[in-house]
């Protein structure tokens, strides 16, 4: 206590009065946690495994202001501003060894730099906690309570949503307790228009198998919303072979059987009533169907691998808008190539038909200077200098690409065939072969945007598709075309 502003009475030489409150703290029950927390090695833990991305050198580290706010929410102080007032509170400084605490707009850029992969080292960090706290005592089970909340907002806050349960904006965190401590196990924040049993399987599934690890008999216990075979035996999905009196419902090797071809069924995102008829059908065929899942899958799979294949794209730094980098150099370059090459035969004809060289050397320059075109061929091949490699390597004799002209011609009868007997695998093969043979055709890497070009032009063009029809039968021209957009995904 300081002697400076002290008040001795004069009544009672042995009582002192001070008005400057001393080094006082409301929160010296925190030292007692913080003795806890060393016992256990939990300041060590965090300072271990706990980091942003983020590589600054700071005043306050990740792992100091982290317990900070841990310390803070303890003692009630919820929000940011707290740390402002409590900057030297000398219980404060004590647990957290430092002079003064991070200010709230340090505490607000902390949590600024968290993202998804620091957020995942809270659930290592709880399992950790858990390790270090089933070492003193395992339990013989476990009752893991499984629930959602709601999280009110106010204003437009990202993620947030109006929740019909509820009948309130806000987020609808999925939550794990232990039922048989009240501890809080796992959380993970979603948007507020999720119903509750929304990625439940999945946010679950790192608990159950830690506590299949241990060895820990465990129980999982929901309410109704979470309750998905108790809704299959309700609609007639999934009937229990068994209900206990106590109203568990028990399924023997048979049933379990059904619920994976419905988990398949689910997985092609067939509505549940339409599987159910399915699955009623007399004339149901177990391996027909799961020939038919495969085919799904397989397309799915297609549709995904187009997605990768442009990302991939992207990350080469394939620019689809850069035809402007033709200058006049590069097109009469490309002019001088494809008039060099042609035969005197065909260089007779287009004379003929335009009147001299020079006006159809104009009508070929009027078609490399469409941006359009530039663009098409910067797109297809990747880059300006590769579009003219490409063009230069042309010699211009049509025997050359004969062997692709008459592989093309045995792709298109495959499409056909692939139509007629509605063989989805057939056609996707046709797809890659179709690829494989422009890429030789044209001297490109990668065939996906000429084909889908391709496809564009076969399903937007009466003409042009006229022409494959009557080359290869009825709707040849929109089966391709729809099929190569099916297999890049889109």
């Amino acid at each position: 206590m300081s002697i400076v502003n002290t008040v001795l009475l004069k009544s009672n030489r042995q009582i002192k009065i001070n008005f400057n409150g001393g080094d006082l703290s409301s929160d010296a029950g925190l030292l007692l946690i913080k003795e806890f927390a060393a016992k256990i090695g939990f300041d060590k833990l965090i300072k271990k495994k706990f980091k942003t991305n983020d590589k600054s050198v700071r005043i306050h580290k990740d792992d100091e202001n982290l317990m900070q706010m841990i310390y803070q929410i303890i003692s009630a102080y919820f929000e940011d501003d707290c740390a402002d007032e409590l900057t030297f509170d000398p219980v404060f400084n004590a647990i957290l060894e430092k002079d003064s605490l991070a200010s709230q707009p340090t505490l607000s850029r902390f949590f600024n730099r968290m993202d998804e992969d620091t957020l995942m080292q809270f659930d290592d960090i709880d399992r950790s906690l858990r390790d270090i706290i089933y070492s003193i005592k395992c339990p013989e089970h476990m009752l893991l309570d499984l629930d959602s909340t709601l999280f009110g907002t106010y204003g437009r806050q990202e993620g947030e949503g109006f929740n019909f349960h509820y009948r309130a904006h806000g987020y609808h965190p999925l939550l794990c307790y232990d039922g048989l401590t009240g501890d809080l196990l796992k959380a993970e924040l979603r948007d507020g228009t999720l119903h509750c049993s929304n990625g439940a399987g999945k946010f679950m599934e790192s608990l159950l198998q830690e506590y299949i690890e241990r060895g820990i008999k465990t129980y999982l216990r929901g309410d109704s919303g979470f309750s998905t075979l108790r809704y299959y035996d309700e609609i007639g999905l999934l009937k229990p072979t068994k209900l206990t009196e106590s109203g568990y419902r028990l399924y023997d090797n048979k049933a379990l059987e059904q619920l994976q071809e419905i988990m398949f069924f689910r997985e092609l995102e067939i509505p549940l009533m339409d599987i159910k008829k399915i699955m009623e059908n007399p004339n149901y065929d177990k391996e027909q169907v799961l020939l038919a899942q495969k085919s799904f899958l397989e397309r799915k799979r297609n549709r995904l691998n187009g997605i990768i294949e442009l990302i991939t794209d992207v990350m080469k730094g394939v620019n689809t808008m850069s035809f402007e980098a033709f200058n006049n150099d590069d097109i009469q370059k490309m002019l001088d190539h494809t008039l060099e090459t042609m035969s005197k035969e065909a260089l007779d004809e287009q004379v003929a038909k335009y009147g001299s060289k020079e006006k159809y050397r104009e009508y070929l320059a009027s078609g490399f200077a469409n941006e359009q075109a530039m663009a098409d061929l910067v797109k297809w091949y990747g880059s300006k200098e590769k579009a003219m490699e490409a063009i230069l390597q042309s010699t211009g004799k049509a025997d050359e690409s004969k062997p692709e002209q008459d592989e093309n011609d045995k792709i298109y009868k495959q499409f056909m065939s692939a139509k007629k007997e509605n063989n989805d695998q057939l056609a996707k093969e046709a797809v890659v072969m179709l690829a494989e043979n422009y890429k030789k055709l044209f001297h490109l890497d990668n065939a996906r945007n000429i084909l889908l070009d391709l496809a564009k032009e076969y399903l937007a063009h009466e003409k042009l598709a006229e022409a494959a029809d009557k080359q290869y039968g009825a709707g040849c021209a929109e089966y391709i075309g729809k099929t190569i957009q099916m297999y890049y995904g889109i």
